[in-house]
């Protein structure tokens, strides 16, 4: 069996499938593979706009999206109770269904534009997420514990004062919860 191995210092370079080359003959062979490997991806292009006239066209410029702290440490913590196994809680609660969590997920990204703080991540008994805000007075409670809504609850003091239901895809009565929390 011949080492597969060669630096560029090599004179020679020995493998099972070219055989014996020399140095540059190989740099020569690899730049043939390179060449014809770029004119075959080109041949594909690719799935960007071409140009101004084309439908998916924004600008000229390339669009960096970074996540704010606090939904990486949130999605973090989403991440971790994921990983619980079955009975993580000692009375049978099943792991955390995947719905479950892309629903809990696209929640947080709904608030990306939120100045807000990471909430609390905790897994629910009986296999749900519940992300917790806290202030001064306010706390704000979501819950993801059915496939297609989420709960929530509003508490003033040690006084609960709203709760109910929202729909998974009503992202715009997220951000009214977040709003009535931040003005606390």
């Amino acid at each position: 069996m011949y080492d597969q191995t060669m630096t560029l210092s090599d004179k020679y370079c020995r493998t099972p499938a070219i055989g014996t080359l020399s140095g540059s003959a190989l740099l020569d062979s690899l730049k043939e593979i390179i060449e014809a490997w770029r004119e075959q991806a080109i041949s594909y292009g690719h799935p960007w706009p071409q140009s101004k006239t084309d439908p998916t066209y924004e600008s000229d410029q390339l669009v960096v999206s970074i996540e704010p702290k606090w939904l990486v440490k949130a999605k973090y913590d989403l991440d971790r109770i994921m990983a619980l196994p079955e009975n993580w809680d000692s009375y049978g609660s099943p792991s955390i269904p995947e719905v479950l969590y892309k629903n809990a997920e696209n929640f947080l990204r709904s608030l990306e534009v939120e100045d807000i703080q990471p909430p609390f991540v905790a897994p629910v008994s009986g296999g749900g997420i519940q992300f917790e805000w806290q202030n001064k007075t306010r706390e704000l409670e979501i819950e993801f514990v059915q496939p297609n809504v989420f709960g929530y609850l509003k508490i003033i003091g040690d006084e609960p004062v709203d709760e109910g239901q929202f729909s998974v895809q009503d992202y715009d009565s997220a951000r009214l919860l977040i709003k009535w929390f931040k003005t606390g």
